[in-house]
């Protein structure tokens, strides 16, 4: 009988031995787990990555490439664009292509605009109205003809001398044409600012060119008197 009960206490305490052993495993089991649950913070980083997504997504009905002058770009991301342009208009100055002068200056002048700075706008136009001026002077020897007519004594030389600056000048006249456009727009950002000096110099610049056009035109003058 007491061996009986002997085997029933050993079984029993198999049994209870076999439970503990059972859930320590599956304790044991989930502690060798924690480390490696990484489940909510990979989660995070998703739902981070579908909030920048979502912008995107909203967005999908824009063209891929957006209209010149409707790039959306930092006041920094700006300046540095201003500065690249204004450091292409001085290379093109160095090498006196007046065509790459005056598209740099344009592009500068568009990033003065947005950042909202009108006295740098009207310098940028003033400046291709000048340098204009200054090719079609150097284009024309205007200097050297201007003060060849003024020495000469007024005889058929002189005249036809004349006549034959006019031709010139004539020829050149688009150069100062396309000068005086910008130089107007020049003078509608500078109407709005207090600079005389810079307003100044943009009428100089004006009334050359106004000068120029009265010259070349008494040609024709002369020829309906005749």
């Amino acid at each position: 009988m007491f061996e009986l009960r002997s085997k029933g206490w050993h079984n029993l305490s198999m049994v209870l031995m076999l439970i503990l052993l059972v859930f320590g495993c599956e304790r044991n089991g989930k502690e060798d787990e924690q480390p490696e649950q990484s489940e909510p913070v990979a989660s995070e980083i998703n739902q981070s990555e579908k909030i920048l997504e979502e912008p995107a997504a909203v967005n999908e009905t824009k063209p891929d490439i957006l209209p010149v002058g409707e790039e959306t770009m930092s006041e920094a991301e700006m300046w540095k664009e201003y500065k690249s342009a204004k450091d292409a208009a001085l290379a093109a100055k160095e090498k006196g292509n007046l065509e790459d002068l005056k598209l740099a200056l344009l592009r500068a002048a568009s990033f003065a605009k947005k950042l909202n700075r009108p006295d740098i706008v009207t310098w940028q136009l003033n400046n291709i109205g000048y340098y204009s001026i200054l090719e079609f002077k150097k284009r024309t020897e205007y200097d050297v003809r201007m003060r060849t007519i003024e020495t000469m004594k007024y005889d058929e030389t002189k005249i036809e001398y004349i006549q034959q600056t006019r031709e010139i000048f004539q020829k050149q006249m688009p150069l100062l044409t396309v000068a005086e456009k910008h130089l107007n727009d020049a003078l509608e950002f500078d109407n709005k600012l207090e600079d005389e000096n810079r307003t100044e110099k943009i009428y100089s610049n004006l009334k050359f060119i106004e000068w120029v056009r009265k010259f070349t035109t008494r040609k024709y003058e002369s020829q309906q008197g005749q």
